[in-house]
Formats: structure tokens, sequence, C-alpha cells
């Protein structure tokens, strides 16, 4: 007897559907037991109520029912995908692993056991393995889809991203009803830079899969990373802002609980010339609203009431590595003073391992490497009882983003990481500098903003092995803006067309993004605002050592609008190359100023207008007298009052305290 003809069986299948549709899974639960208890042995009971028990982490009854599944009439890439996901939660995928084995064994060649392993390996960061075992499915079957599927996962964890896609389209050439595929290549459309594909790949996925709600949040709240000009700019922005209106007015997710979140939608807000508190904290809301994690309160915050005991802080950050953050921050870290404080140091999943990681891991009192469940996350953290959590860059990270928007410690402070208002009130301050803050620069933030009154860093200065004199350079004035791409913002197109027009003897290099992508969107700009492209040139990404000696073969360093240089401006110090700045009264856009000021560089390049920042530009460019002038105070002043500045370290070590007994 079908499961439709047991009329009784299909009703309770139908409710527990129902339940889990809602995320009612101890409902659904008990709703598919007693249908299976009416209609044995029934593939689509068992299989969903394999996921009621996973949902409910009770992983053994969830193996108990899937097993039942992993036999050649049952099998397909949906039971292997949750047997595997069920390891994977309970942390036994060698076991996973060892039973997708024996399966094959028993059985001529069933595809679906080999996509298995493969998907193993894949959650054990096995690519290569994962990689070799598809190559051989999709040569016996070429058709097979989830294959394509897995292999483009792979591709994309190794940042292969047109590899990615590839396997991602052919997916969908062989089955062009599977959401996910689309997804994922709408994901990559998006980080490539091609708005106009990735909008159109996410409405496919959603057609299709109208419970997709993290691709109906992403297709909604998408943003370039390239604007053509300012009115995409301004387009892009107001619908972002009525689109968290409708997301936040949709009836939908009142009926769900939403678990897995989108990427980070801030980090491309920031970048213009807006206050974005307002609709920064209308995201916020927004998030809470959907994603009710978010809305998670430590009621067990740590009550510092004992004075003998070290304060317990934390740095939480992906890029405590080789990596701009780990260069910002490092120093702070490193420094201080663990008599007072146990320093603890949470690492994303995909943090690189590198030589940075290496000495902060050893000088900490503890390091952990966080998982990539959300849920873990949470627990590991409140496990520490910390009195103090630090998260240095709020907004880079989607892997670590979401944790922010919950209470962990009783004080919770972000910095210039990300020089931007998270928004958000689970973070209790902002740590800035009054070098760098306008006087009304609270207005900015929805943190109590606390200004040092030096640059909020201990920065050690960069070793390099060729000395680069302004005798040595080119006849030609070679300028460079060695700053990523998409701060490049339309307004800044007049600087360098002016320049061009202007300088007859003038070059000025950028440097590529990662996927070689970017630049050429940036280049269609540039030709439609008729900019001499013959005369601007992009170099390849480079390591530390090599970016800084190639800063240092210029006359000229250009700061670009609106969201200026950070890391980048330090390196260059040391061959005293002159950064021309210009700086409004949002703090992305001082670093460079409030770096000057405190280096007491006299008459330093930071200008009023457009018109001001070519005139100094070119001045420099064409005076070598008063440029290596400024070249000289630079490295000099760099040197005693800026690199590894002892009293930033004073009052780092005081701050965290004087907060604990407010």
């Amino acid at each position: 007897m079908s499961l439709i003809e047991n009329s009784k069986a299909y009703s309770l299948f139908l409710d527990g559907n129902n339940f889990l549709n809602k995320n009612l899974y101890h409902e659904a639960k008990n709703c598919y037991l007693d249908a299976l208890n009416l209609s044995p042995n029934r593939k689509s009971i068992l299989f969903n109520l394999s996921v009621a028990y996973f949902k409910l982490r009770d992983f053994n009854n969830a193996l108990l029912n899937l097993n039942k599944l992993m036999r050649p009439e049952f099998i397909d890439s949906e039971v292997v995908t949750l047997f595997t996901a069920v390891h994977l939660k309970n942390k036994t995928l060698i076991e996973a692993l060892l039973a997708l084995e024996d399966y094959s064994k028993k059985n001529e060649f069933i595809v679906e056991f080999y996509y298995g392993k493969a998907l193993v390996y894949y959650h054990k960061n096995l690519t290569e393995k994962s990689i070799d075992i598809l190559e051989f499915i999709i040569k016996k079957n070429a058709d097979y889809y989830p294959g394509y599927y897995l292999l483009g996962l792979n591709y994309q964890k190794h940042n292969n991203l047109y590899k990615a896609l590839e396997t991602f389209l052919k997916c969908i050439d062989y089955n062009k009803k599977f959401a996910d595929a689309y997804f994922s290549a709408a994901q990559i459309y998006k980080d490539l830079g091609n708005i106009n594909l990735a909008q159109e790949f996410y409405d496919k996925c959603y057609n299709l899969d109208k419970e997709n709600t993290t691709c109906l949040v992403e297709k909604s709240l998408i943003l370039p990373i390239i604007y053509l000009d300012n009115e995409e700019l301004n387009n892009f922005r107001e619908s972002y802002d009525k689109n968290l209106s409708k997301i936040s007015e949709n009836k939908s997710f009142d009926e769900i609980t939403v678990t897995e979140f989108p990427s980070n939608q801030k980090f491309y807000l920031s970048y213009n010339n807006f206050n974005n508190l307002q609709i920064i904290k209308k995201k916020i809301l927004t998030f809470r609203k959907i994603f009710k994690k978010l809305n998670y309160f430590n009621l067990n915050l740590r009550n510092k009431n004992n004075s003998l005991s070290k304060i317990r802080i934390a740095f939480i950050s992906e890029f405590l590595t080789n990596h701009t953050i780990g260069q910002l921050f490092q120093g702070i870290i490193l420094n201080l003073d663990k008599k007072k404080y146990d320093v603890f140091l949470f690492h994303s999943h995909k943090t690189k391992e590198s030589g940075i990681k290496d000495i902060l891991d050893i000088s900490s009192y503890k390091s952990i490497q966080l998982p990539e469940d959300f849920d873990e996350k949470i627990k590991i953290i409140e496990n520490e009882k910390l009195d103090i959590i630090f998260y240095p860059d709020i907004g880079m990270s989607s892997d670590l983003y979401y944790l922010t928007f919950l209470k962990f410690a009783p004080i919770q402070i972000t910095s210039w990481g990300h020089p931007e208002t998270t928004g958000n009130d689970s973070i209790d301050y902002f740590l800035s500098s009054k070098l760098i803050e306008i006087e009304s620069a609270q207005n900015h933030y929805s943190e109590k903003l606390i200004c040092l009154k030096n640059m909020p860093m201990f920065y050690s200065k960069p070793l390099i092995n060729k000395e680069t004199k302004l005798s040595d350079i080119s006849n030609l004035n070679k300028y460079a803006c060695p700053q990523t791409l998409f701060k490049i913002l339309p307004d800044f197109d007049i600087v360098i067309k002016k320049i061009l027009l202007t300088d007859k003897k003038s070059q000025i290099y950028f440097i590529k993004d990662q996927h070689n992508s970017w630049y050429k969107i940036l280049q269609k700009r540039w030709k439609k605002n008729l900019i001499d492209l013959n005369r601007i040139h992009f170099v390849d990404c480079m390591p530390r050592e090599k970016f800084i000696e190639f800063c240092g073969n210029f006359k000229v360093l250009l700061d670009p609008f609106y969201f200026g240089a950070g890391n980048s401006f330090y390196e260059s110090l040391v061959y005293g190359v002159p950064t021309v700045t210009m700086p409004n009264q949002f703090m992305r856009s001082r670093l460079v100023t409030g770096a000057y000021e405190q280096m007491k560089i006299e008459n330093p390049p930071v200008t009023k207008n457009i018109d001001d920042y070519v005139e100094t530009c070119l001045d420099l460019a064409n005076n070598s007298n008063l440029n290596l002038k400024l070249r000289n105070q630079i490295i000099k002043n760099s040197e005693l009052y800026l690199f590894q500045n002892i009293d930033t370290l004073k009052e780092f070590n005081l701050i965290f305290e004087n907060l604990l007994k407010e």
C-alpha cells in the first residue's frame, strides 16, 4: 500500500511537513513517528523524520533512521547529504567516511555513495580528494548534476571563482530546476561585480524556491562593488533602504525561524559620502526581526566583583593573521599588561595560518578557532565568561558578523578596523581618536565614542630590503592609488582626469582586484568619462614586501575620497612618499589626516577641495625639492611620533580597566 493510499498516514505526514516548515520540530517528529507506525519503511517519512531529529540535535535517532535509507532502492543525493550533515554536526565524519566506504564495497557502482565520500572530504577541507572523486563521478555519469554542484563548492572554497561558476552553470544545464545552483552562481556574479547577472540568478533561484529567505534578502539588498556613476550609487542606496522596509513588513518571516544568514551587506554600504547611521540601524532592526537568533542575550554576564582577578578580554576577528587587521592590531594585543589582563583570541574557521597568527596565539592566554556552526560559536564564547569583548573590524567578516548582534560580555567594543558605526545596541563603545574625529562625531555613531589622544594603534615600522631615493625615480611623473578598487568612487574620476590632462608626463597606477574583474568595470567607467586609459596602469596583487617597495617607486600617492587609506598608508611611510588626502566629516576619510597631525608634519598635503587636491598633487610631482623635503620629514617624524608609540599603549592598558570601573 502506498503512502497516499494510507490516508491516515498521509494526513499525519502532511501535518508533520507543516510543523517542519514552521520549525516546530518536536511536533513534526511526533507526527512522523505516528505516520511511520501506520506506514513502516516509507522513504519520505523516514527522511523527514531524520530531518526533524537533526533539527532537534538528536543525532543518534537521525542516523538510526537514515541508515534505513542507505540502500540502493532509497539512496539519493538528498539522503547522503543529510547523512553527512548529521555526522558533521555530531563530529563523526570519519565514521561517515568508513560507512560510505563499506556501502561502496557491498554494492556495484552507486554514484550517491561516492558523492557522499566527496562530501565528507569537502567538509574536512580535503578539497583535492573531493575534487578527484567528483571528477571520477562525472566521468562515469556526465549528467549527475549534484556532482557539478559540489565540485563548484570545492572550487569556491579555493577562491577559484571562475572555475566554480563554470561548474555551477554546468549543474544548471543538467537540472534547470536546481535552485541552489542558481543561488551559488548569483553569489559569484555578485563577488565578481556583475550585478545584473547576480540579480537575474537570484530571481531564478527565488522563483524556484520561495522558502529560500536567504536568497530573498540577498537579492533585495544587493549592492554593486564598482559604481558606474553617482546616479547608480544613489539609486541602489534608495533601493536598499526601501527593500529593508519591505523585508521588515514581510509577514512570512513572522511564521518561520530563519537560521541561515545572508552574507553581510553592511560592508559595501560604507563606501560613500553619507552618514550611514540611520540606514545601518534600520538594517540591524530588520535583521533582528527576521533572524530570531540575533536577539540572544547572555543572562549570565560576568559580574566583576573580585578586584584581585584578572580582566578577561577577548579579541574576535577572522583577520588576526597576515592581514591588514592583524598588522594594525597585533601591537595592541601583544603589549596589553598580562598582569592585569587574560587575553583571549577567537579566530574564524576561515582564518588563515601565518607568522602573525602564530605570534598572537602564543602570546595569548587562550586561542580558540570558532566552528562554522552559529550555535556552537555562541556556546564556546559564552563558556569563557568574558569581561570585555573587542571586535577590531565589525563588518569585514560574514562568518563572524552576526555574533556582534549578541551580548556576551558586560562591555563590548569595536574600533576602526572597519571605520564605520555598527548601528547595533549590543556594541557599547567605538574606540577612535581625537586626531580623526570632528567635534560633532558622536552623531555618526550608535556606540558611545571614546577618543584617544593618539592614533588607536601600536604599529611597528615595516622592514624593507631596498632603499629608494627620489633621484632613482623615472622622469615620468608616476602617481599611484594603491587602494582596493571599490574605494574608487565616481567623484574621484575628476581628480584622475584633471591630473592626466594637466600633467602631460603623468602616469597613474592602480592595483588589480584578486579576480581581475572589478578593474575592467572601472575601465569601462573611465572610458565613458573620456579618461585617457593609455596612461592608466593596473598591476597584479602582490605580497606585502613587494607592495611596500611598489609604493616607494612613486612621486605621489593618491588617497581616494570618502573612504581613504589605512594600513597601506603606514606601510608607505618607510619611503616617505607623500599621500595627498581630502578629508570630510567622517572618520573613514580622516585616517591619513590624523596620522600627519600625530607626526607633526609641517604643511601636510591635506586639501580642502578637488582643485586644491589636484594642484597639490601636481606641485609634489613636479617640484623635486618640495617633494624631497616632505619625504625626509615624513620618514623622520614617523619614527619619532607614529611607529611604536608608547603613549598609545598606555592609553589602551588604562581604557579597558577604566570602562569596567564605570
